[in-house]
């Protein structure tokens, strides 16, 4: 329906880049898939694009194949980094980076902190710059838990201070993975307090980006930290996005669904296929 009412071809992109976001907050990341090829066909930035969807296969249950030949263009692409969409070799660092992230491959997400200090060498001004230096303290963070170093929590906090004052828009396609950082490091009330902080962000989507994995942490991080009444709140907003996902991804779905009804004090069901 928001593709149908569209006009033009800057609010047809729009409205493709929209149905991408809510299709993979719906659990169906074959449309999101159609929705961003559509975006790219309307005249939208590839390589931005191609971020979103190598992330999205990390971090939204986005399509893994989409999401592998996303990394491959954006490696492949020159792009342009007097243009923050168009940066392909940034973004290609930041996607390579947050899959190594994701898949727990330290030696991953060291490349693509290394190829942000290579091209700091040629720093750029503008929004570009400011989401090179994003990402880049979102992998320095990320190496330092891994490896358990005393700087851990000063990275994440120098992290969390750049996505307070940055003004680039793709805040929430890196909260998430700072917020399981801090997990790792044993501190789900701080976790927490990031996915909630839903204020910070601007640009088109940046509400609903990453919105169902965010719902689905947030409710998991509130029920171990005793905020039953939290729990269920991000619980059943999850529950409300998920409502008819596709079919792979329906037992994730019927989990989140099972964890609500044990706070509901429900009898949990056997989900078990019938003999």
């Amino acid at each position: 329906q928001i593709e149908r009412n569209a006009s033009t071809v800057g609010e047809a992109r729009r409205a493709a880049n929209s149905a991408r976001a809510l299709a993979l907050n719906a659990g169906r990341p074959t449309a999101a898939e159609q929705a961003s090829q559509r975006a790219v066909e309307s005249g939208g930035p590839s390589a931005f694009i191609d971020f979103v969807r190598a992330v999205a296969a990390s971090y939204w249950d986005g399509d893994s194949a989409a999401g592998e030949a996303a990394l491959h263009r954006l490696a492949t692409a020159p792009g342009d980094p007097r243009d923050q969409a168009s940066d392909a070799p940034g973004w290609s660092a930041c996607a390579e980076g947050l899959r190594g992230v994701a898949t727990e491959y330290p030696d991953r997400v060291a490349t693509a902190a290394a190829r942000f200090r290579a091209l700091s060498r040629t720093p750029v001004a503008g929004p570009t710059e400011d989401n090179r230096r994003l990402c880049a303290s979102v992998l320095e963070a990320a190496l330092a838990v891994s490896s358990r170093r005393a700087d851990a929590r000063v990275r994440l906090a120098y992290a969390d201070s750049l996505f307070i004052f940055s003004p680039v828009s793709v805040y929430w396609y890196y909260s998430l993975v700072v917020a399981r950082l801090h997990v790792a490091l044993g501190d789900p009330v701080m976790a927490l307090h990031i996915l909630r902080r839903r204020g910070v962000g601007v640009g088109e989507n940046a509400a609903i980006a990453l919105l169902s994995p965010v719902m689905r942490e947030e409710g998991r991080l509130a029920e171990a930290t005793g905020d039953t009444a939290g729990a269920m709140r991000a619980y059943r907003h999850y529950l409300a996005l998920r409502a008819d996902p596709e079919q792979a991804l329906v037992p994730q779905r019927d989990s989140v669904r099972a964890a609500l009804g044990a706070l509901l004090g429900e009898p949990r069901k056997d989900l078990s296929p019938t003999r």
